[in-house]
């Protein structure tokens, strides 16, 4: 009877051995399938949280290029707009300019008489004729045999042979158009013509010192 409870003993203790290496394997591979889901979680939230940055960057990306592709005409317009109006206010500065500077000269009679004898004596230079008809402009007719007289004396010794012959005046302002007598050649020496080549020297340098104070 001993031999049988001794067997029957040893047979629960080898039950409960293998109920425990049972249960500890168990455990061990509940563990370690938590431990994989876990994983398999943290791996989805990752690859979740990067193709939804993904996801948000080319969608920044996109708003981005189309909203630079919708200002881009925007900006070319205010930059168009903005060279307009520069343009305009150095248009009107440098009219103001003229306008006063042609008020100076025609409010003053030594002013004209300097500026029709300058332009008369550059003409007659320009040209290489020396049989030239002076036209003067409606405000220069009062004053321009004068002129003539002196400008063909002080230049007799650089243009030898020189005629000034006073032609018919002109709808200008003030000055002289001067023509050769054969017709080839022509100067505009009128104060219209001065003004237009002032502006055209003028404004450019104007635009050159604004663009640098701006800089």
């Amino acid at each position: 009877m001993r031999g049988v409870a001794e067997e029957k003993t040893l047979l629960e203790v080898i039950i409960q051995e293998l109920r425990r290496a049972a249960e500890e394997e168990s455990r061990r591979i509940v563990k370690e399938a938590e431990q994989e889901a876990q994983k398999i979680v943290e791996e989805a939230i990752q690859k979740a949280e990067a193709i939804k940055a993904e996801k948000l960057n080319q969608l920044l990306n996109e708003y981005r290029q189309k909203a630079m592709a919708e200002l881009a005409p925007k900006r070319l317009e205010l930059r168009h707009r903005a060279i307009r109006e520069k343009h305009e206010l150095i248009e009107s500065a440098l009219n103001r300019a003229i306008e006063e500077a042609v008020k100076t000269i025609l409010g003053n009679d030594d002013y004209r008489r300097t500026f029709l004898e300058k332009s008369l004596e550059k003409g007659v230079v320009a040209l290489s004729s020396t049989d030239l008809v002076v036209h003067p402009c409606r405000g220069s007719a009062s004053i321009v045999g004068q002129v003539v007289e002196a400008v063909a004396a002080r230049l007799s010794k650089v243009k030898p042979g020189l005629r000034l012959e006073i032609g018919d005046p002109l709808g200008c302002t003030e000055g002289v158009v001067i023509v050769s007598r054969d017709g080839r050649e022509i100067y505009n020496a009128t104060l219209e013509a001065k003004i237009a080549e002032v502006r055209e020297s003028v404004k450019p340098k104007v635009l050159e010192l604004v663009s640098r104070a701006r800089a």
